[in-house]
């Protein structure tokens, strides 16, 4: 009776250890899943600003985004395949939407819609990439290392949104992209 005692208190205290465990192994897969979706659509919402975009600035923007969210997601896409998670291939279907409908904009009412969604993505994005990099392992790193590409794109957005332009933030100002970790996992819970 004693031994049963024993082996059901050490399978509970077992258990309550690796649940915490499970869970945030969980939450990793998660983030890294809407990570690579956000890249996607990242990626489609900057080359549609650089076809769309009525102003340089909005085109230059566009073509940073563009070009950092492909570099976060070919990090992302590889810490995924390394973890043994199965990536996504595009947008997921809100994000889906939201580019469709920008896509029907244009002119000034195109660069407005497109830099005020920037900003509100990029600023949901910090918050859940700061969340995650509070952890230790790989999928923290990778949030670590992109924040600070995500932060110049919230920069940048403001600074256009503001009407300070694209060369009031420092390290635009040649309307190259960002040469730091690229950006990722701007998601429908994280994103840009």
């Amino acid at each position: 009776m004693q031994a049963r005692q024993l082996t059901a208190a050490a399978a509970f205290l077992l258990g309550g250890a690796l649940l915490p465990a499970v869970a945030s192994q969980k939450s990793d897969q998660q983030f890294l899943k809407n990570a690579i979706e956000t890249n996607y659509a990242e990626i489609q919402m900057g080359k549609l600003a650089e076809q769309k975009g009525q102003t340089d600035d909005v085109k230059s923007f566009g073509h940073i985004l563009a070009t950092d969210h492909e570099q976060a997601n070919a990090k992302a896409i590889k810490l995924a395949e390394e973890l043994g998670i199965q990536a996504p291939t595009g947008p997921d279907k809100r994000q889906e939407k939201e580019y469709q409908t920008l896509e029907q904009k244009s002119g000034k009412q195109f660069d407005t819609d497109f830099i005020k969604e920037e900003v509100k993505d990029h600023k949901k994005a910090i918050h859940h990439f700061k969340k995650e990099a509070k952890g230790n392992d790989q999928v923290a790193q990778y949030a670590q290392e992109t924040l600070p590409v995500l932060n110049k794109h919230e920069e940048t957005a403001k600074a256009i949104k503001s009407g300070k332009g694209i060369a009031g933030v420092q390290g635009n100002a040649g309307g190259g992209g960002n040469s730091g970790g690229g950006a990722g996992a701007e998601q429908g819970t994280a994103t840009p």
